[in-house]
């Protein structure tokens, strides 16, 4: 199953999330703000996917994406991403869109959700 990198500055939230994923047979990778996403990127580049929360210290979640979306990130310029947040703004969904974002999940999260989520950003393996 594909790698997939977390990143959230709530470490409840990561090991929610490493449980969810873990449990369906994915290997996490976590980093606790969009700073320390990057450099988890860059030492993971088979991540096929991440989960990213929107407000955090040190660099935000809209901040890395559009880093390695808009930027072209070097390590890393095609991983789809989800954004992990409580907000259900209009606006910022749009914004997140803009951004390049595959996803959008409430928090708290439900493992169906995220199910659901990875089966239609993933490409089905095998």
């Amino acid at each position: 199953m594909p790698k997939i990198l977390v990143v959230d500055d709530s470490a409840p939230m990561r090991a929610s999330m490493r449980t969810m994923l873990e449990a369906i047979g994915h290997e996490v990778v976590e980093a606790s703000d969009g700073s320390e996403g990057l450099k988890r990127l860059q030492e993971n580049t088979d991540c096929k996917l991440a989960f990213v929360d929107v407000n955090m210290p040190v660099m935000d979640g809209l901040t890395m994406i559009q880093t390695v979306i808009v930027n072209e990130y070097a390590y890393y310029p095609d991983i789809p991403f989800v954004v992990l947040t409580t907000e259900d703004n209009p606006s910022a969904i749009s914004m997140a869109k803009v951004a390049g974002v595959k996803g959008w999940c409430i928090k708290p999260v439900k493992q169906d959700v995220v199910e659901k989520l990875i089966s239609h950003i993933l490409p089905k393996e095998g």
